[in-house]
């Protein structure tokens, strides 16, 4: 690990944190924020987070996710919402060579896409009783 030292209450992270990659929404390592309670911080170049991939990644985007050492894609979105991906033309599931994609939902067939956990926090708000979004 590498050792964090700061002498204010910021933290410096990479600059610019964002990896560009088309298709691929907000990519960046999660290397160089602090470990709570340590002077450590993670390493860089180990872990990276995205948004949900599209298939409109091209063959540069793909040659810079091979460049990163990504050997595992941790696919956390719902069943709903690959299909709704997919419906919409972004590409349900997509896979990178070099890498093994490992489907592990938060939540298997419920949709927490942002459009529905807004009518899901809507409801709390209307003191209604939660209900599930039928509609996408």
């Amino acid at each position: 690990m590498s050792t964090f030292t700061s002498t204010s209450s910021s933290v410096a992270l990479p600059s610019p944190p964002f990896i560009q990659v088309e298709g691929l929404p907000n990519l960046r390592d999660l290397g160089g924020y602090p470990l709570p309670g340590s002077k450590n911080s993670i390493r860089r170049g180990v872990i990276y987070r995205a948004g949900a991939p599209s298939s409109r990644i091209d063959e540069e985007g793909r040659t810079t996710i091979k460049s990163l050492g990504i050997t595992h894609v941790y696919d956390l979105r719902s069943n709903p919402e690959i299909e709704k991906a997919e419906a919409a033309g972004r590409g349900g599931v997509v896979e990178f060579e070099g890498s093994e994609r490992v489907f592990a939902p938060v939540f298997t067939e419920v949709d927490y896409s942002p459009q529905n956990l807004m009518v899901r926090f809507k409801n709390y708000q209307s003191g209604s009783p939660e209900v599930g979004s039928s509609s996408g």
